[in-house]
C-alpha cells in the first residue's frame, strides 16, 4: 500500500514504527505479504488503545482493510491484470470477504445507531411521562 515501511502510515513518525499486515491472520499475513498490502505503524496507531490492534481500534482496522482492499483492486485495473466487471471477484476468490462492503456496513449500522440529543430527550420523556 506504501513505499515507505519507515513511516507511519497515520501520523508520519519514523519512531517505533512497525510493518503492519493489513489483512492478518495466519494466511491473512501471508497474502498481505505477497500482494504488497503493508503499512507502517507507530506503536500509537499499531498496538494503542485505538490503534488497529488495540481494545477500541475495530473502525480504523476494518478501514485499513478496505483500503488495502480498494488500492489492490485499483492495481489490478490499472496494471490490465483484470477489468472493473471482474476485479471484485478475483479479490472474493483470494481474500473470502469484501472489507469495503464491509466496512460500509459498519458505518450504516453506526449511523443507524446514532440519536440526536433531541431525539433521546424525547424517548426519556415518553419514557417517564408518567412519573411527574
Amino acid at each position: 500500500m506504501t513505499d515507505d515501511l519507515t513511516k507511519c502510515y497515520y501520523c508520519g513518525t519514523t519512531e517505533n514504527v512497525d510493518t503492519h499486515h493489513c489483512i492478518h491472520g495466519k494466511i491473512g499475513r501471508k497474502l498481505s505479504t505477497q500482494y504488497h498490502l503493508l503499512v507502517g505503524l507507530c506503536e500509537e496507531h499499531h498496538r494503542g488503545r485505538f490503534g488497529v490492534h488495540g481494545k477500541y481500534g475495530y473502525e480504523k482496522d476494518l478501514k485499513l482493510k478496505a483500503e488495502a482492499q480498494q488500492k489492490w483492486e485499483e492495481r489490478r485495473v490499472k496494471k490490465g491484470k483484470s477489468t472493473p466487471d471482474e476485479v471484485r471477484d478475483e479479490w472474493m476468490a483470494i481474500f473470502g470477504i469484501d472489507y469495503i462492503k464491509e466496512f460500509d456496513d459498519f458505518i450504516h449500522e453506526c449511523e443507524r445507531d446514532f440519536i440526536t440529543e433531541e431525539e433521546e430527550e424525547r424517548i426519556f420523556a415518553e419514557l417517564y411521562k408518567g412519573e411527574n
